[in-house]
This record gives structure tokens, C-alpha cells and sequence, in this order.
């Protein structure tokens, strides 16, 4: 942050002709953002923006950086916009791009909740980690048209019986289920009736991608 100008020519190289000059800007741009965290909106801009570059391997490190930001990160928008992205990235036309995509959706969004579905004492906290979720994906279906899609053919894939993790994945998608009814019925969330519509609409993705995961007193 000495010079300006070397951020600034760190950035241009994530555009540059060559995908092995994007991949090593990439690289470098989270970097600096570890270093210098007000760096964040500029460095995450460029990183998203390379989400859909032409080259795999590029896509690929795209995923890796944005996972370990979405982790790190306090900011609701921010994950919002990485949650998408790796949502758009599960339909790659690069099976290897989709498969990492769908691997790293599960890993955050999944598989922290595989051991505290199964125990009693961790009830609190689970059901606090649920919400979270279920209220940061509910405002990304209301502002991004392809959410639902990207998360129907997601969760099938997820849920289905050639995925390892399918049974465990199963359990948190009821209990995510279960938290979508609790907030359609409680009402609060400064209740808009677009948060409650985009919330029916992702129940709806959920119930299509296994109807097990609602239960017959909910329907």
C-alpha cells in the first residue's frame, strides 16, 4: 500500500491474455487481501469477475480463493455473492470445474452440520447455523435469477445415491426444511412479502429435489 500503481498493475494481470498470468494475479490478489483485509471489495471484485473465465484451471482457482474468503469473512453480501457463484460454477460445461463447485458448496454448506445433527448438546448451535444459512441463501433467491436453478441441480446431485456423504446431507437438508417452515410460520424477519415468497420458492426447490426431506404435518 506504499504505491498504489502495484495494486493497480496486480489487478490489470487478472485480465491479462494468458490464463497463467490470470491464475498467478488471482493468487497474489488474495494474498494482499490476507494483508491488507480493507483490500477486500477490490480483490474479491476481480476474483468473482474471473469466477466465469474462459480457462478451467482458472475457474478452478477462482473457487479455491473465494472459499477460503466466504470462510474468513463477517460480510453478509459478500458471501451472498460467492455463495452465487459457486452456485453458477455446480453447471459448468467443465465436469471438473462443476465437480469442485458442488464439492465446495458441500463443504460449506453441508458438511459442518453432519456431526452436530447427530448430537443433543450441540441443539443450540445448530439450529443458530441453520438460520443463518437459511436467511443468507433466501435473500440471494431474491436477488439472483439463477439461484434456484443452480441449487435444484446441486442438491440432486448432492442427495443422490452417488454421492458419499448422501445420507448425512439428507439430514441437514430436513433440518434446513424444518427452519425454512419455522420461519414461513414465526413470521419475523421483518417479514417482507418477498422474503416469505423467495422463501416458498426454495422450499420448493428442496421438495423437488427429494420430497422426503418434508414431513406430511408440514405439507
Amino acid at each position: 500500500d506504499r504505491d498504489a500503481s502495484v495494486m493497480r498493475v496486480i489487478l490489470r494481470c487478472a485480465t491479462d491474455a494468458s490464463p497463467m498470468v490470470r491464475d498467478s494475479a488471482l493468487s497474489l490478489i488474495a494474498k494482499c487481501i490476507v494483508l491488507k483485509p480493507n483490500l477486500e471489495e477490490e480483490g474479491c471484485r476481480s476474483i468473482l469477475t474471473c469466477a466465469g473465465d474462459p480457462a478451467a484451471g482458472v475457474r478452478k482457482r477462482c473457487i479455491g480463493l473465494l472459499k477460503d474468503i466466504y470462510l474468513k469473512t463477517t460480510r453478509a453480501e459478500l458471501k451472498m455473492a460467492i455463495l452465487d457463484s459457486f452456485l453458477q460454477r455446480t453447471v459448468d460445461l467443465e465436469e471438473g470445474v462443476a465437480v469442485l463447485a458442488r464439492q465446495t458448496f458441500e463443504e460449506i454448506w453441508l458438511t459442518p452440520f453432519h456431526d452436530l445433527i447427530e448430537s443433543a448438546v450441540d441443539a443450540p448451535r445448530l439450529k443458530v447455523g441453520l438460520s443463518e444459512r437459511v436467511t443468507l441463501f433466501v435473500h440471494l433467491v431474491q436477488r439472483s435469477d439463477t439461484a434456484l436453478d443452480a441449487l435444484n441441480a446441486c442438491l440432486g446431485n448432492l442427495l443422490s445415491d452417488s454421492s458419499k456423504s448422501s445420507s448425512q446431507n439428507f439430514r441437514v437438508c430436513k433440518a434446513m426444511v424444518a427452519t425454512m417452515f419455522e420461519k414461513l410460520i414465526e413470521g419475523t424477519e421483518a417479514s417482507s412479502k418477498e422474503f416469505q415468497q423467495a422463501l416458498l420458492q426454495t422450499m420448493t426447490v428442496f421438495a423437488k429435489a427429494n420430497p422426503k426431506l418434508l414431513r406430511p404435518d408440514q405439507l
